[in-house]
């Protein structure tokens, strides 16, 4: 696997000899990343693709060389390469969106008291309250900006050890709200009575693994709310994210 990952890397990117341009602020990941950029205070930032199939630039240079090289047993190959370029760009601070990557918590302690990490919390953290103690010790975050106090409660109760918590909501709920403001996008309150959300089943290896057949479960809230709205005939809205959800709950 490593390998072909490898080669797929040397046929695929862009290769170039110097170091990338330094920078005030790192937004770490891609994914996800235009929302973290909309709220940036300015142009000055550089972001890092930090998942395999979405580099599509290596940089390569004396500087990024000997740091993989003098930490080359310490960590994996992927993470020296993005520490190397943490340290070369020098930001004040480095910022992301996947608030549950296990690169970022390591790039955090590397420069721990030396550059500033923050993680916007994302998505949904409930399975947090299940994962080993093992797994949240993997966990390092400098400061969380996250949902609500109940999210905080969650990772304390874990012992987490995440330096500082102020919850300011979801970042995505509240550009949505700016572009209805800002398009003046006129919404019916009385439209619909009942929103059902969709579960986090896409991955069902991962989310809430603990939970025995989940995706029943998942689909008796489905049947109940529909059920619900026939009987009391109420007017149904449906929350998805993924177009295979539609098939999901076809069946």
């Amino acid at each position: 696997r490593k390998i072909k990952i490898f080669l797929k890397l040397i046929f695929n990117c862009k290769f170039i000899l110097s170091n990338p341009e330094k920078k005030d602020i790192v937004v770490f990941d891609c994914f996800t990343s235009m929302y973290i950029k909309r709220v940036l205070p300015n142009d000055n930032y550089k972001t890092l693709s930090t998942r395999i199939e979405r580099i599509k630039t290596i940089y390569f240079s004396k500087e990024i060389f000997f740091f993989i090289i003098l930490n080359f047993f310490k960590r994996t190959l992927k993470q020296n390469y993005l520490a190397a370029l943490i340290k070369v760009i020098s930001p004040k601070v480095v910022i992301t969106n996947i608030d549950n990557s296990i690169d970022f918590y390591i790039a955090a302690k590397i420069f721990k008291g030396k550059i500033k990490f923050i993680a916007v919390q994302n998505a949904d953290r409930g399975e947090m309250r299940w994962i080993s103690e093992e797994e949240a010790k993997k966990v390092f975050i400098p400061e969380f900006l996250c949902f609500s106090d109940y999210e905080e409660q969650i990772y304390k109760n874990k012992k987490f050890n995440i330096g500082k918590y102020e919850s300011v909501g979801s970042l995505r709920s509240s550009l949505s709200k700016e572009y209805v403001k800002s398009e003046k996008i006129n919404i019916n309150p009385e439209q619909y009575d009942i929103c059902l959300i969709s579960e986090p089943h896409p991955v069902l290896n991962n989310d809430y693994s603990q939970v025995k057949n989940f995706a029943e479960s998942s689909g008796k809230v489905a049947e109940y709310t529909h059920s619900l709205c026939k009987k009391k005939k109420l007017n149904l809205i449906f929350a998805g994210k993924r177009d295979t959800e539609i098939d999901f709950y076809k069946k």
